[in-house]
């Protein structure tokens, strides 16, 4: 007689939860709707430089300005009712492309990064290591995090961290994947009908959480955060990686991506991003 292990959902706890899929090792729960990939250690993707430069080169060549945009609004906003100088932090800031945009743009703010590569720019404070794990001495007042949640199989862990080391009433820029927009509703529909390959894609062993607009706020309420917005929206399109070695399957492939794209306008885009305060 087997006995079958019961995982507990990463961000309400729940025993509720069913396996979504046996391959890839993804479950998902019927409490709060969020889906994880319960991976070994084996099985999970490893960062080295090499991931930034070749694995997801177009992805780090193309970022995404318009989020960068926003996020600098943002900080701006919180410098102008500011009585002296606002610290920021970039968690898991990659090649720095953010807080370069930032200095370029002329924040008035003091930047800081931290990440597991080395990295070095005029008017930035680097950090090299985990950020969980790193013995800050410095608070911060608003703290950002693109793109890194998803990589991370301890979501309350991590806002923890993030709560000890942000100032009161901080604030908090989350980007992340919608696991709830259609493109992944519908990788979810093909894979029930055998058509694996966008399913696949999606629940590649690089994203450990695969947060929907649900999951992602329940997880900073449940750490006491109030959340000021949340927005679903794409990526540039030229930061696509896509099929190498055939240009005109490369060029099918993105007029593809770009047709639902614009039909993600109406039913959720493919990321997400929310901004929290600290209570």
């Amino acid at each position: 007689m087997s006995i079958q292990t019961v995982h507990l959902c990463h961000i309400c706890n729940s025993s509720n939860t069913s396996v979504l899929d046996v391959s890839f090792e993804v479950n998902v729960c019927k409490q709060c709707s969020h889906e994880w990939s319960a991976l070994s250690v084996e099985r999970q993707e490893t960062y080295s430089p090499e991931y930034f430069k070749e694995t997801h080169r177009k992805w780090f060549e193309y970022p995404n300005i318009a989020l960068f945009k926003r996020i600098n609004n943002v900080v701006n906003g919180v410098v102008s009712q500011s009585k002296g100088v606002v610290s920021f932090l970039d968690v898991g800031c990659g090649q720095g492309d953010l807080l370069r945009f930032m200095i370029d743009t002329g924040s008035a703010s003091k930047l800081y990064g931290i990440d597991l590569i080395s990295n070095s720019d005029e008017g930035v404070v680097y950090y090299q290591g985990d950020f969980v794990e790193f013995p800050f001495t410095e608070r911060f007042d608003i703290i950002a995090g693109l793109m890194v949640i998803e990589h991370i199989g301890d979501p309350h862990k991590l806002i923890q961290k993030i709560t000890s080391v942000l100032k009161p009433k901080g604030f908090v820029i989350m980007n992340t994947i919608n696991a709830s927009g259609f493109l992944y509703s519908l990788a979810r529909i093909f894979r029930r009908v055998g058509l694996r390959g966008p399913f696949e894609r999606f629940y590649d062993k690089h994203h450990l959480e695969h947060y929907k607009t649900a999951s992602l706020r329940k997880l900073f309420e449940l750490e006491g955060y109030s959340v000021i917005s949340q927005s679903t929206h794409n990526f540039p399109l030229k930061a696509l990686d896509v099929p190498e070695g055939n240009r005109l399957l490369a060029i099918i492939y993105r007029t593809s991506i770009a047709c639902i794209f614009s039909l993600t306008s109406f039913w959720g885009g493919v990321h997400q991003t929310i901004i929290c305060r600290k209570n």
